[in-house]
């Protein structure tokens, strides 16, 4: 063990890191040996003592993959701040056709919250932009469907102040109003509605 744990401090000598491939060319027992140590480490199955020489050399624990998906992941998250920059929204439309891919990963990413799977430090991340991390779909279309007939009666008549009981858009104005005041209405909702000066 003392033998290969030598050979990882000499890598990462070399290479200034620790993220060794579990098949690693130039030393495919390398990388066999890290891969089980990680392994065994997620079991509980590395004794206190391996634990701590790992540590003294800064061994990432979730190796290449992770580090590959954590850059991936931040990519597709600044994505969502330009698009915020630009929309005043992080609601992306289900059928957003210049970026289909965000689209994709931003309900990827609701979906990993419902299953209680999305790291804390990305769940903060995101509600640091004001991204909402439940909504259902069928919630969120209707939402959006009154959002934009909103949009179409505020070209038409240059305001939005609709009678309460004239209308079910009426209506769903005076409840867009009502759980604002209440301090319920999400942030990326009310920063839609304001984009149109409601």
């Amino acid at each position: 063990w003392m033998g290969m744990f030598q050979k990882l401090v000499e890598y990462k000598k070399l290479h200034e890191n620790t993220m060794v491939s579990k098949y690693y060319k130039n030393d495919p027992k390398l990388g066999l040996w890290v891969y089980t140590q990680r392994k065994r480490y997620r079991n509980n199955d590395l004794s206190p003592h391996r634990i701590d020489l790992l540590n003294s050399i800064g061994l990432d624990w979730d190796g290449v993959k992770s580090a590959t998906n954590q850059t991936k992941w931040m990519n597709m998250f600044q994505k969502l701040v330009a698009y915020k920059e630009q929309h005043k929204t992080t609601i992306v439309p289900a059928y957003y056709e210049e970026d289909p891919k965000l689209r994709r990963w931003v309900t990827e990413q609701r979906q990993v919250y419902r299953k209680d799977k999305l790291l804390p430090s990305r769940c903060a991340l995101l509600r640091s932009i004001g991204f909402e991390l439940y909504i259902s779909k069928n919630h969120q279309h209707l939402w959006m469907g009154m959002f934009h007939k909103l949009v179409a009666y505020n070209e038409q008549h240059k305001n939005s102040l609709l009678p309460r009981n004239d209308s079910k858009l009426g209506r769903w104005v005076y409840r867009q109003r009502h759980i604002y005041k209440c301090g319920e209405l999400p942030p990326a909702r009310i920063a839609l509605l304001k984009s149109i000066g409601f």
